[in-house]
């Protein structure tokens, strides 16, 4: 939320997000060796790539040919010409996610790996493997990979394949974390790889994360969200988790992917059933992860101080069945007690668990501070609920809590999510102290309710207020005057930034200047911006001006924005997929539209479904269309 102390996300701009860019170290390049040569940190799109190249790609005598017919995958058996024009380029066939049953896990011996020493590894499997990985993350076609890894003919080596598909995906920029579980269930799936290989390529891949950690700080989480999906699958269980976890040095390191693991188990329908049968090992991994849980159960008389400590260490590891728990336990809580677990369910997004814990914490007369009230109302704010929100407020006013500057920018984010600008206003004219939070949601909350020129005028106040602006203030003007329409005063303030004020745009700043270009239909501006900009533009900047290049049918761009597209990403998401297909359509060319369908269809993959949440009695209900009402309070 803009304005709320530490975050840099604004409400209400569409389809930008916050990017977290991370540069890959080259496989090529140990740390050890400054003087090895250095490959591109991006592969290319197969597109265009010659046979020569791709014939590197199969084992020696193939010709490109995998199981009797041409390898889609390495494109064998043909020289690929490049169409002049976007509209003959074949988009990427992605297959769908098989359904079968996953393979009974087993348990590696983390003494003895099942797949032979790095030293011992073949340099020509090695070389065969990453190319034949690289063209699966480049093209993403399932049956090609399978085909691929059977033509290897090395099951024995089969865990370093997985070892070496985590550690390609979650070194990519940005991290491939869908497609590699995906391909690593299929192949479970489809029993080319067996529950002991996905075990003992994973202990390979953990035992290598303390080093590769510092250099993608991501890669912890990443690997623990893939561990999560390959439990959920029946590929691993949590003794091998606990094992992984032993291989990893670094402390925060577990932390961080038992958490990820925590959060992805907890958040799946199956996941309640999950925990209960492999209740122990969870509990094992705990002990593991959480070494002061020991220390806590031998103390004889414990005080609050420790039993804070405890909680607060599983709500940072994501477990908030354990957390919660203990929370039930605990004979005397304190405010700090309540806050942790507030805040805790609202780092892992059950947010109506929060507010409802929060009625709790009144029903046993414990007094909220204001880090009570800045968590409640931000749980408020994400669950879109007024009159919740409005509750809140009152009580933070009986308690004196509203004066609080955390406070009154946490209200104004709340009314502006909960779409009352006017209380939003009141509490921010009312506020006797204001700080650059405050004005920065402020002029956020009128650029979400599309008040342009009410968000420029406030940036005047703010400036003859002797309050220095910074990049987040920037971010919600600029925005404003996109939603309003205002081109000269957006393009006015984008080139003040550095002069008047000393600030550089970054990514956020450009994607809202070609938005707001895009939306006063100067197409070719707003292109002609992306590719001046000092780092790639990223697939929301691309699909600001897309989605402009489809409304005002601007065939000519859209398809310069397509050929970007290929270039950023190496796989479409839906709405990628009906972007283009819908650009094809506004300009009547039905052929194209009808192909970009039919391969989003082939590919498995379906239409992200809209989500309303409504609120009755207190209660918050999930729909999906088609479908009952999920209560989201447990």
């Amino acid at each position: 939320m803009p304005g709320m102390p530490g975050t840099r996300k604004m409400p209400g701009m569409p389809g930008l997000d916050t990017y977290n860019w991370e540069v890959p170290r080259s496989r090529s390049m140990p740390r050890s060796n400054g003087s090895a040569p250095i490959q591109s940190a991006r592969q290319p799109p197969l597109i265009g790539k010659t046979p020569t190249l791709n014939s590197k790609f199969l084992p020696q005598g193939s010709g490109g040919i995998v199981a009797g017919k041409t390898s889609a995958l390495l494109q064998g058996g043909g020289t690929p010409v490049e169409p002049s024009s976007l509209s003959g380029i074949k988009p990427v066939t992605q297959n769908p996610r098989p359904v079968a049953s996953a393979a009974a896990s087993v348990v590696p011996s983390p003494e003895k790996p099942m797949a032979p020493a790095a030293g011992s590894i073949p340099v020509n499997f090695h070389r065969k493997t990453v190319s034949l990985l690289e063209e699966y993350f480049s093209v993403r076609m399932l049956d090609e990979a399978l085909q691929c890894v059977e033509e290897l003919k090395a099951p024995a080596y089969h865990s370093e394949v997985v070892k070496e598909a985590i550690f390609l995906a979650l070194e990519k920029s940005p991290p491939c974390v869908e497609p590699v579980i995906k391909l690593l269930e299929y192949l479970l799936n489809k029993n080319v790889l067996a529950a002991r290989d996905i075990g003992t390529g994973c202990l390979l891949y953990g035992s290598m994360l303390d080093d590769i950690g510092i250099d993608l700080p991501k890669a912890p989480n990443n690997f623990g969200e893939v561990l999560g999906q390959l439990v959920l699958a029946g590929g691993l269980d949590f003794k091998v988790v606990k094992e992984v976890l032993k291989k990893v040095e670094d402390d925060s390191f577990q932390t961080v992917i038992f958490g990820a693991a925590m959060r992805i188990i907890n958040s799946s329908p199956s996941g309640q059933q999950l925990v209960a049968v492999q209740g122990a090992d969870i509990q094992d991994c705990e002990r593991r992860i959480i070494p002061a849980r020991s220390i806590f159960d031998k103390i004889p008389t414990k005080d609050t101080v420790s039993w804070n400590s405890i909680i607060l260490a599983y709500t940072n590891a994501g477990d908030m069945v354990e957390a919660q728990k203990l929370f039930n336990e605990m004979p005397a809580k304190d405010v700090i007690t309540w806050n942790t677990m507030v805040r805790g369910y609202i780092h892992n997004q059950l947010y109506a668990v929060a507010a409802d814990l929060f009625e709790e914490m009144q029903a046993a007369n414990v007094k909220p501070d204001f880090l009570t009230m800045t968590s409640v109302l931000s749980a408020c704010a994400h669950l879109g609920s007024l009159e919740r929100g409005t509750k809140a407020h009152i009580y933070a006013k009986n308690q004196c809590l509203d004066s609080s500057p955390h406070v009154t920018t946490a209200l104004i984010v709340m009314y502006a999510k909960c779409g009352s600008i006017l209380n939003a206003l009141e509490v921010f004219y009312k506020s006797q102290f204001k700080d650059i939070y405050c004005w920065n949601a402020t002029i956020s909350a009128l650029s979400l309710h599309g008040y342009g020129s009410a968000a420029l005028e406030l940036f005047d106040k703010m400036v003859e207020s002797c309050i220095m602006p910074d990049d987040i203030t920037f971010i919600g003007l600029l925005s404003a005057c996109s939603h309003a329409g205002l081109v000269e005063d957006g393009c006015k303030l984008f080139n003040s930034m550095e002069k008047a004020f000393g600030i550089t745009p970054k990514r956020e700043h450009y994607g809202c200047m070609v938005d707001l270009l895009g939306r006063a239909k100067l197409l070719n501006q707003a292109f002609q911006l992306i590719q001046a900009m000092p780092f790639e533009p990223g697939q929301s900047i691309l699909g600001a001006l897309l989605s402009a290049c489809v409304i005002n049918r601007d065939l000519d761009t859209g398809e310069k924005v397509m050929k970007l597209y290929f270039d950023s990403t190496s796989q479409l998401s839906d709405g990628e997929f009906m972007m283009f297909a819908n650009l094809y359509a506004s300009c009547g060319k039905w052929e194209e539209a009808k192909m970009w369908r039919e391969k989003m269809n082939d590919s498995g993959i379906a239409k992200t479904a809209g989500c309303s949440i409504v609120e009755l009695n207190g209660r918050f209900h999930q729909f999906l269309a088609g479908e009952i009402g999920i209560d989201l309070k447990p």
